[in-house]
């Protein structure tokens, strides 16, 4: 079982932490968005609804993080992954060593938490999802069940954002690393202090992807729980934008098993 303690635990530091990722985000958005959009961007990032909405739901972010963070557990699989072999594996499965390591577990799993609020914030920004209240009994398995879609859809918009795709999903996947990044540089500082990944560079550094990986699974962890606490989620069904998410996720990684194969 994972020893870390959530640091984001109380609602002023998840206030806090909004207020922080808002205020990072206006700094460099400035310059792309017109004055109207930034404001009504900021707007959404502010918003007390949104903010109340995440704290009511910290046990399960906690329940996801401290999961991850497991070094004890004998198997690499994760929390949302849907088979042997499916990227990335579990953060502490993947880094038992450097993980079991009290000082790496705070400062990685600061940043974990971070990244997940980030990318909860990132999706209320940039999509239209009208919030309602769900139990944590029944936001849990809709969470999970949504997981690796999620993933597979952050991959593909910070992949369009390398690309510097001049489209609205290029330019929404460069805004959304842009604000999501509140967290990243700390998870890289992490990785690179207690030797979890040897001689990587910050996280912006879209060429590694290595350092990209555990940033698109806590990003997308985060878009994923404000999707299913929206009220575009039918709690027996799940949603039909996660579907198609998954059966695009499906086909990808069904072609990349038979390039592999060749």
């Amino acid at each position: 079982m994972s020893t870390y303690q959530p640091q984001i635990a109380s609602p002023e530091r998840v206030q806090e932490e909004f207020d922080t990722a808002a205020t990072k985000f206006a700094v460099v958005a400035k310059d792309v968005y017109t004055p109207e959009g930034l404001e009504s961007t900021l707007t959404s990032l502010r918003d007390k609804a949104l903010i109340t909405t995440y704290t009511q739901h910290l046990s399960l972010v906690h329940r996801f993080v401290v999961a991850e963070m497991d070094t004890d557990a004998p198997s690499k699989r994760g929390i949302g992954r849907l088979a042997d072999g499916d990227p990335p594996p579990r953060l502490g499965a993947k880094f038992r060593k450097q993980l079991r390591d009290q000082a790496a577990q705070q400062d990685i799993g600061l940043a974990a938490e971070r990244l997940v609020l980030s990318g909860f914030a990132a999706q209320a920004a940039f999509y239209e999802e009208a919030l309602q209240e769900r139990d944590d009994e029944v936001t849990w398995p809709l969470w999970v069940r949504h997981l690796s879609a999620y993933y597979n859809d952050t991959f593909e918009l910070t992949e369009r954002a390398k690309a510097e795709e001049q489209s609205s999903i290029g330019m929404t996947g460069a805004m959304m690393i842009t604000l999501a990044d509140h967290g990243g540089s700390e998870l890289m500082e992490g990785y690179e202090t207690h030797g979890v990944i040897k001689k990587l560079r910050r996280i912006n550094n879209w060429h590694n992807a290595r350092a990209l990986t555990y940033f698109i699974l806590l990003v997308g962890a985060g878009r994923a729980l404000h999707h299913v606490l929206s009220d575009e989620v039918d709690e027996n069904f799940g949603s039909l934008q996660s579907l198609h998410l998954l059966e695009d996720y499906a086909e990808k990684r069904n072609k990349r098993q038979m390039i592999a194969e060749v």
